[in-house]
């Protein structure tokens, strides 16, 4: 398992895991195509998340550099 992926101690982690592909989708056969989720957010950037913050400490319509929000 990627260690950037943080899945590796998670009891909710089933043990086989799939990662597609940009482009690709997995999904049963009897299930409808809604969303597409669950692609690695290090190699595709349209897994990318908004981080949006208000108060005294953050510049207004400041921006930043790309960063992992799990380190928040």
């Amino acid at each position: 398992m990627p260690e950037e992926l943080y899945f590796k101690l998670s009891k909710r982690i089933a043990p086989i895991v799939a990662i597609a592909d940009e482009g690709y989708n997995l999904h049963t056969q009897n299930q409808t195509n809604t969303g597409n989720h669950g692609f690695d957010p290090t190699n595709v950037t349209a897994m990318r998340t908004i981080f949006m913050a208000r108060g005294p400490d953050f510049k207004p319509n400041a921006s930043l550099k790309p960063f992992r929000n799990v380190d928040i």
